[in-house]
C-alpha cells in the first residue's frame, strides 16, 4: 500500500501572482525573449533577426526624442527606449539551433573559401545575444530560461513604452531579481499621472550625487525601472514578506491568531498573559511536547496545547524563534508586543471564535463587556476610481434553475450567487461596553493608534488633521472631524490598549446581547462602525506617507493578510512523485509517466471509496503540483503529440473528485482545501502560458458544488 500523503508543510518554491486569470493561451510554441545587442545597432540587429528561421516577430521599443538646433528650432527623432534591447518572439523548439553555448545568435551566409569561386554556407557569429549579464559563467539552458518572458510581461512592457513615448525620462533593464526585490519591499500602484496603473516597487537611488525615486517592475526574470516617479501619488497593494519589517508584522499576525484561539477556548480575558507564559515556557523547553510535561493534565493550558492545530503550532514555533532574547530582556519584549488586552484589533485575518456556518458573526462574552466578531468583506475598499476597479469587484456565479409557475407551467430563472474571496475576507471585532447612563457603547478597537492620537495637544492635533487633508487621507480626516463634532460617532479611549471610534446605543443593556443568535438590538451600530471605519483603515494601510501612523495602524487596527504571491504552499511535496516525473521517463506524449501514475490514481479511487476525500485531494494536488514543475523544467511541451497523457490522468481524477463533491456528502472544509490548492496551481507558469493541467480551467465547478449549486445547471 502506498504511503499516506503527509500533512501540508511549507515549501521553498514561490508562485508568481497574476490577477484575473480567466483565459488561457494554448499556443505553447512561440515565446518572447529579451535580446541584447550593441548600442546604436538596434535596427540593424532587428533586420538580421527577422531573417532567421523560427523568429516570428521582433519588437524594438522606441520613444520620440526632441532635439534642439542652434537656431532654437526643434526637430524630433525616434530613439530606442532602452539602448541595446530588443524583444524577440521565437519558436521555443528552434531557439537552441540559433544560438551558441553563450547565447549569441548565429546565422549562415554564402561565402567563397580557399580561393574557390563556388559559394558555400558559412556560419557567422553575431554580437546579438539573449540577455545575460554573465554569459561565460552561465549554462546555455539557464541563459534561455532567464531570457524568456511571459506574454503578460511583454505586453505590460509594450504598454508602458507606448504610453510614455513622450514623457519617459529613463527606462532601464537591470541585473536584479524582481522576485527578491518584491519580497523585501512593499508593492505599490501609481494612481495618478502618466504612470497611472503601473505596479512595482519604489526605491530611492543616488545617481551622480542626485537622489531619484524610481519605479522597479518585473520584466521576465529581470527587473526594469523608470526614473523620476517621486511626484506621483501611489498606494500600497502588497506588503513585504522578508526582512526585519516583515518579521515584525508577521509576529503581530501570529500573536493575534494565537490570542484569538486562546480566547475562543479557555481564556477569554487572560489570553495575553497565557500566551506570554507559553512563550517563556518554550524558551526553557525544546518543544511543545516537552513543555506539556511541565504542566498539570488538568490545567486548561495543557488542554489547549494538547489540542492545538497545525497552524497554531506553526505560529507558536515562529514566535518562539522571534523572541530569541536573554531572560533579562524577554519579559520586557513580551510585555511590549503582547500587552494585556481582551479586545483584539479592529480588523484581523482570523476570527478566533469562528462564526457558525449559517451566520456572519459570533458572540464572545468577556469580563465586563461583550465582543461581536463579524465577517467583513473588504474587497470593495481596496480599489479607487482610478485603479483597476474591476479587479476588486465582487465575484459571482450565474446559474439557472427551474421554478414551477401557475397552472403547472415551468420557467427558467437565472440567479447570481456571490462567492466570497478569502483574500479580502476579514473579521471585525466590536466591543460592547456598559455606559454610566442608560445604554451601552459599541467600539472598534484602534488601540495604540487611538492612544497616540488622544495624547496630542490641541495644536498637534490640528496639525495632524491638516497633514491628513494635504497628503490625501480624506477618509480619516473626515471621520475624525465628524467624531470631534460628537454627533452619532465619537473617538474615545478607555485605556492605552482599548480605544477607537464608538457609537452610543441607548436603552440597551449587555443582557440583551448575550443570545449568540440574536444581536438585533445592536446590529445597526455594528454595521455602521464596519461600513464607516473599514475604508478608513484601508486608506491608511495603502498610504505611503505619515509612516509612523501607518505602522500604528498595521499593528492595532488592520492586520493585513499575507500576500498570495508569498503565501506558503498548501500542497505538501511528495518525493515519490518526483521520481515518477523524472526526465528519464519522458517519451512521446509522456506515456511512460502516465503508466507510472496508475498506482497513484488507484490510491485516489480507493480513498474516495472509503470516504477519505481530504487524502484523495492532497494526492491529486501533489500530482498536479509535480506536473506543473516538471512541465516547465523538463520542457514537456516539446514532447506533446496528439495527446499529453499525464494531463488526461489529472482530468480523470478531477472528474472523480467533482462527482463526489456533487453528491453532497463531502465535508465543505475538504472542498475548500481542494479549491485553495487548485487556485494556487492556476498561478503557475505551466497553466498561465501553456494551459496545463487543463482541468484547472474548470476548477470553478468546485466552488459551485461548495455553494450547493448543481453543476449540470450551471451556465458557462
Amino acid at each position: 500500500m502506498m504511503k499516506e500523503p503527509s500533512l501540508p508543510e511549507p515549501i521553498d518554491s514561490r508562485f508568481t501572482r497574476f490577477d484575473n486569470v480567466d483565459t488561457v493561451s494554448f499556443s505553447y510554441l512561440p515565446m518572447w525573449f529579451i535580446v541584447q545587442t550593441d548600442i546604436h545597432k538596434e535596427q540593424e540587429s532587428k533586420d538580421l533577426l527577422m531573417t532567421l528561421d523560427g523568429v516570428r516577430d521582433v519588437y524594438l521599443p522606441l520613444y520620440r526624442k526632441a532635439i534642439k538646433g542652434s537656431d532654437g528650432s526643434v526637430r524630433y527623432r525616434f530613439s530606442p527606449t532602452v539602448s541595446g534591447i530588443l524583444f524577440v518572439n521565437i519558436d521555443e523548439e528552434k531557439i537552441r539551433t540559433l544560438i551558441t553555448e553563450w547565447g549569441y545568435f548565429k546565422y549562415k551566409i554564402d561565402a567563397c573559401v580557399d580561393g574557390s569561386r563556388v559559394p558555400v554556407k558559412r556560419t557567422v557569429y553575431s554580437t546579438i545575444r539573449l540577455l545575460c549579464f554573465s554569459p561565460k559563467e552561465t549554462p546555455v539552458e539557464t541563459i534561455i530560461r532567464r531570457a524568456r518572458i511571459s506574454n503578460e510581461d511583454y505586453e505590460r512592457f509594450r504598454v508602458y513604452n507606448d504610453q510614455l513615448v513622450n514623457s519617459i525620462e529613463d527606462l532601464k533593464i537591470l541585473d536584479l531579481s524582481y522576485q527578491q526585490l518584491e519580497a523585501d519591499n512593499d508593492t505599490v500602484v501609481i494612481t495618478e499621472g502618466p504612470y497611472i496603473g503601473f505596479e512595482g516597487i519604489i526605491r530611492q537611488v543616488k545617481t551622480k550625487g542626485k537622489k531619484d525615486r524610481r519605479l522597479f517592475f518585473r520584466i521576465g526574470n529581470w527587473c526594469a525601472c523608470i526614473s523620476n516617479v517621486r511626484t506621483y501619488r501611489h498606494i500600497v497593494v502588497r506588503e513585504a514578506v522578508r526582512g526585519m519589517k516583515a518579521e515584525t508584522v508577521n509576529a503581530w499576525r501570529h500573536i493575534d491568531h494565537l490570542t484569538g484561539r486562546l480566547q475562543a477556548t479557555f481564556f477569554p480575558d487572560d489570553a495575553s498573559a497565557m500566551l506570554r507564559k507559553v512563550l517563556k515556557g518554550l524558551r526553557r523547553n525544546s518543544s511543545i511536547s516537552q513543555y506539556l510535561t511541565t504542566l498539570k493534565s488538568s490545567d486548561n493550558l495543557h488542554a489547549f496545547l494538547s489540542g492545538i492545530d497545525n497552524i497554531s503550532e506553526g505560529c507558536l514555533i515562529s514566535l518562539s524563534r522571534y523572541f530569541q532574547s536573554g531572560d533579562k530582556t524577554l519579559d520586557s519584549a513580551l510585555q511590549d508586543m503582547i500587552p494585556d488586552t481582551s479586545l483584539r484589533p479592529f480588523l484581523t485575518p482570523t476570527p478566533g471564535m469562528m462564526p457558525p456556518s449559517d451566520n456572519d458573526y459570533s458572540v464572545l462574552c468577556h469580563n465586563g463587556f461583550i465582543e461581536i466578531i463579524h465577517k467583513a468583506d473588504l474587497r470593495r475598499y481596496f480599489w479607487t476610481d482610478k485603479y483597476e476597479k474591476e479587479k476588486y469587484s465582487p465575484l459571482t456565479l450565474e446559474y439557472k434553475k427551474i421554478e414551477s409557475g401557475n397552472r403547472g407551467t415551468e420557467r427558467v430563472v437565472t440567479e447570481n450567487i456571490a462567492i466570497p474571496d478569502e483574500d479580502y475576507l476579514y473579521y471585525a471585532h466590536i466591543g460592547l461596553f456598559p455606559e454610566s447612563s442608560n445604554g451601552i457603547v459599541a467600539i472598534v478597537n484602534w488601540g495604540g493608534f487611538c492612544h497616540q492620537y488622544t495624547m496630542l495637544t490641541a495644536d498637534d492635533r490640528a496639525k495632524f488633521h491638516n497633514d491628513l487633508k494635504t497628503k490625501g487621507y480624506d477618509r480619516l480626516h473626515q471621520l475624525l472631524e465628524e467624531a470631534a463634532q460628537g454627533t452619532d460617532l465619537r473617538f474615545i479611549s478607555f485605556s492605552p490598549s482599548v480605544g477607537g471610534f464608538a457609537i452610543n446605543i441607548p436603552d440597551v443593556t449587555l443582557a440583551d446581547v448575550t443570545d449568540p443568535m440574536d444581536i438585533k438590538s445592536v446590529a445597526d451600530a455594528v454595521h455602521t462602525l464596519i461600513e464607516r471605519c473599514s475604508p478608513t483603515a484601508v486608506e491608511m494601510w495603502q498610504g505611503t506617507r505619515l509612516l509612523s501612523w501607518r505602522q500604528l495602524l498595521q499593528r492595532y487596527v488592520l492586520l493585513h493578510k499575507i500576500p498570495v504571491a508569498s503565501r506558503e504552499s498548501v500542497i505538501p511535496v511528495n518525493p515519490e512523485l518526483e521520481q515518477v516525473f523524472s526526465a528519464d521517463n519522458i517519451d512521446s506524449g509522456c506515456n511512460k509517466i502516465s503508466q507510472l501514475l496508475k498506482p497513484y490514481i488507484q490510491e485516489v479511487e480507493r480513498r474516495l471509496a472509503i470516504g477519505n476525500y481530504r487524502i484523495a485531494s492532497i494526492l491529486f494536488l501533489q500530482i498536479m503540483q509535480t506536473l506543473t514543475r516538471h512541465f516547465i523544467r523538463d520542457e514537456h511541451y516539446n514532447h506533446i503529440q496528439d495527446t499529453y497523457s499525464p494531463d488526461s490522468d489529472c482530468t480523470h481524477i478531477y472528474d472523480l473528485l467533482l462527482t463526489n463533491a456533487n453528491k453532497g456528502n463531502v465535508d465543505k472544509t475538504d472542498i475548500k482545501y481542494l479549491i485553495k490548492g487548485m487556485k494556487e496551481l492556476r498561478l503557475t507558469l505551466s497553466f498561465i502560458s501553456y494551459g496545463f493541467p487543463s482541468c484547472l480551467a474548470k476548477s470553478k465547478q468546485l466552488e459551485k458544488s461548495l455553494n450547493g449549486i448543481p453543476s449540470l445547471m450551471v451556465t458557462a
